[in-house]
């Protein structure tokens, strides 16, 4: 049995394949890459702790754990789809989860229902829109979150059959080494200063090759700023930061996008079980409910989801250029939704100042976004006791 490292052992200084973060792409692509060859050396760096058994992670109602800051992924289901594209075998389980509020989730519907939304059993395929569903999820039936690392990495690491797949936690990757011909031959790397504690040394840079492939899959975020400091990037972006350039791609870190997410809370008449507030309040004990297994923690607070267009009137009421954005884009593709909004049985934020009661909240978020940004080096890079490695943001600039 392997398990995740928080150094590299010296005799690891070269493996057939690096992959660059650990993430969704990351953990699917080194196990089923070790599931082929067994034999392959393969290491993944990963910026963050090794989350195995993290309650944390694998209780989906705890990802409001870490809203101060950030969070973690909802875990919402896509839906059946075509009978010819929907799967029915792998890691990731599907199921209803093991705790739902049926008095609120009816009272979405029947008020969605009456402004012309009815409830349909599959909305997230490719035609469906102007309708709820009960959300599936991304969870066991025995209330278990089916995140990637656990789906797929871990059971790997500890099945003693894939003795070759190594994963490095805590650690960032640089930049990514090429050879005179300009095949990528290895990764730079050091600890994450956040994993640092204050007064230690700051992080060395080091060295580990590659034989045969590195894989960048850190991200919309991340996977730009290790390939413009590889000197894989637009010219112009790569001379502003000192980066030679080893490859001109202007397309790097260009076009960012992300949807737009407005969340609308309210006072609400629920009652304490039928809500996370009192846990996220710090009002339900966390320990006390793990100790008990408490039904409320496979549940990640949405219950029911929605796919909506605007009328025409709707369309024309909102200005000449949302008009015409409609009339190009929307109004002739009815299986294109404009946002998806979702309840949630909770005040999804610092409940710091606000009343200790019980919250319903409406998120909604833009499902084909107009807006472009970027996100550039600002320097080669250099290992500081700063968190992060130097970057402009990822501005919207349209």
């Amino acid at each position: 049995m392997a398990v995740p490292l928080s150094q590299l052992p010296p005799n690891l200084d070269e493996v057939d394949v690096i992959i660059a973060g650990g993430g969704t792409a990351g953990c699917v692509v080194a196990s089923r890459l070790s599931d082929a060859d067994p034999n392959l050396s393969i290491l993944v760096i990963e910026g963050g702790p090794n989350n195995y058994q993290n309650p944390t992670i694998v209780h989906p109602l705890l990802f409001m754990a870490n809203v101060l800051p950030g969070s973690k992924n909802a875990l919402f289901y896509q839906g059946p789809g075509r009978s010819n594209t929907h799967g029915y075998s792998g890691p990731i389980e599907v199921s209803a989860s093991t705790y739902n509020v049926e008095r609120s989730r009816s009272d979405f519907l029947q008020a969605a229902a009456q402004k012309g939304f009815p409830e349909v059993t599959d909305l997230m395929n490719f035609g469906t829109s102007d309708a709820m569903y009960r959300n599936l999820r991304f969870i066991s039936q025995d209330g278990v979150r089916q995140d990637s690392a656990h789906r797929y990495l871990h059971p790997r690491l500890r099945d003693g059959e894939h003795p070759n797949l190594h994963v490095l936690v805590e650690h960032q990757v640089v930049r990514v080494l090429f050879d005179e011909n300009k095949k990528a031959n290895g990764v730079e790397f050091h600890q994450n200063p956040a994993s640092i504690a204050d007064g230690d040394a700051p992080p060395v840079t080091k060295t580990v090759k590659a034989r045969r492939l590195v894989i960048v899959s850190s991200g919309a975020l991340g996977s730009p700023l290790i390939l413009e400091r590889s000197g894989v990037g637009g010219r112009d972006a790569l001379s502003r930061a000192g980066i030679e350039p080893v490859v001109d791609l202007p397309g790097v870190g260009s076009n960012y996008m992300d949807h737009h997410l407005l969340v609308y809370a309210y006072r609400s008449s629920l009652n304490p079980d039928e809500t996370a507030d009192a846990l996220i309040g710090g009002r339900k004990d966390v320990a006390e409910a793990l100790a008990s297994n408490d039904k409320i923690l496979g549940w990640n607070v949405a219950d029911t989801t929605g796919k909506i267009r605007p009328t025409e009137s709707e369309a024309a009421a909102l200005g000449p250029k949302f008009q015409a954005t409609w009339d190009k884009d929307f109004r002739d593709s009815p299986n294109r939704p404009m946002i998806i909004l979702t309840s949630l049985n909770c005040y999804p934020a610092d409940p710091a100042g606000i009343d200790p009661i019980q919250y319903m909240s409406c998120s909604t978020f833009t499902l084909y976004p107009y807006s472009r940004g970027h996100i550039h080096i600002t320097g080669p890079g250099s290992p500081t006791l700063t968190t992060s490695l130097p970057a402009s943001s990822a501005i919207v600039t349209e």
